[in-house]
């Protein structure tokens, strides 16, 4: 049994943030393979999971298409990339399609495409406390 994913804040927090890592996907990068470091946001507003300009740039990836996304900003036209996702548990997700975002308070948005593959646990009672595991084991993971 894989460690869940945990953290927690000392008061409630409207955000739940972690270190995400990204590697790139051969042959859908051009440069180098050394991974980039990241904080993600976890979304479950977000149907698939994206990546800032600045991470896309960072593992030099090519976009594998484009597809239509529909933001707070409005829809727009966004690139889509393949990676590997290195959750904070060392759980790796493989082969992920992510769309590049105007991502400005974070480098990564992990959505629902992640968030449903385990169990997600949020709680708040004077502070808040988060937890995910994958695979889902139909329990809570605190």
């Amino acid at each position: 049994m894989m460690d869940p994913v945990k953290v927690e804040y000392d008061s409630i927090k409207r955000e739940i943030r972690s270190r995400m890592t990204l590697f790139p996907v051969a042959p859908f990068a051009s440069g180098p393979t050394e991974p980039v470091v990241c904080e993600g946001i976890w979304d479950t507003g977000a149907n698939s999971s994206s990546i800032s300009e600045r991470v896309a740039m960072a593992l030099d990836l090519t976009p594998i298409g484009c597809m239509d996304v529909e933001t707070a900003n409005g829809r727009r036209e966004s690139p889509v990339y393949k990676v590997d996702v290195l959750l904070p548990n060392n759980v790796c997700i493989k082969g992920l399609c992510v769309t590049e975002s105007s991502l400005t308070a974070c480098d990564m948005l992990v959505g629902m495409d992640i968030i449903s593959m385990g169990d997600f646990l949020v709680t708040n009672k004077g502070f808040t406390k988060f937890a995910f595991r994958v695979p889902s084991e139909g329990v809570s993971p605190l």
